[in-house]
């Protein structure tokens, strides 16, 4: 028996060898073999938060809360009020551009036929921050958060100067229709719009992570 297991002796030495080699030149082996014998790797933070839902939930709600309760003090804010006159500008920028010419006082245009009254509700002030509820809730990096945020900003601000336009346009045709369209479609499409944003943005930052 001890020549047999002399000529066996070898034969495992270069197994042993080739294995060895092999993991070397292939990492990924090395990975797999880290896991099976109990190894784990380094978590991200998102990955940490993803584990911890109910903590972003918390976030969110608190964000929204937070919206909520302050937003009658944002409407009678001197913030507001800087706010909107913002708005009321970019409007009135806008409607020179296409050949209108109102004057601007304040949050107010007034034309030769009437007189547009920008209010803090035709802000972004609500939507953007169910955006940003949605962002915090939402597991990804303080980057991806920023972009998300910066993406947020730009596009429902574009999307309300678009609401302003159109109801500066049925305050001067045909005024009797302009409550309804302010109220049961233009809030609305302004919640929906920063659910839509926010589904893309969250899509792309999960292919990020």
């Amino acid at each position: 028996m001890g020549p047999v297991l002399l000529l066996h002796y070898p034969l495992l030495s270069n197994v042993s060898e080739e294995t060895e080699a092999n993991s070397k030149a292939n990492p990924r082996m090395r990975d797999r073999r880290g896991i099976r014998r109990g190894q784990s790797r380094p978590t991200s933070g998102a990955s940490t938060w993803t584990g911890l839902p109910w903590k972003r939930g918390l976030i969110g709600l608190g964000v929204l809360y937070l919206a909520l309760q302050s937003y009658p003090w944002f409407i009678n804010s001197e913030i507001g009020a800087v706010v909107t006159s913002w708005n009321a500008g970019m409007l009135w920028g806008v409607l020179w551009v296409i050949g209108q010419r109102p004057d601007i006082a304040g949050s107010t245009l007034l034309s030769s036929t009437n007189e547009f009254v920008v209010i803090p509700e035709c802000t972004i002030f609500a939507p953007l921050a169910l955006f940003v509820a949605g962002l915090l809730v939402f597991p990804s990096g303080a980057r991806e958060k920023l972009i998300g945020f910066m993406a947020g900003f730009i596009i429902l601000s574009v999307i309300n100067l678009v609401r302003l336009l159109t109801l500066y346009g049925i305050a001067h045709i045909s005024p009797g229709l302009f409550d309804a369209t302010h109220l049961f479609f233009w809030q609305p499409v302004m919640a929906i719009s920063a659910l839509v944003i926010w589904g893309f943005w969250a899509e792309r930052s999960s292919k990020v992570e």
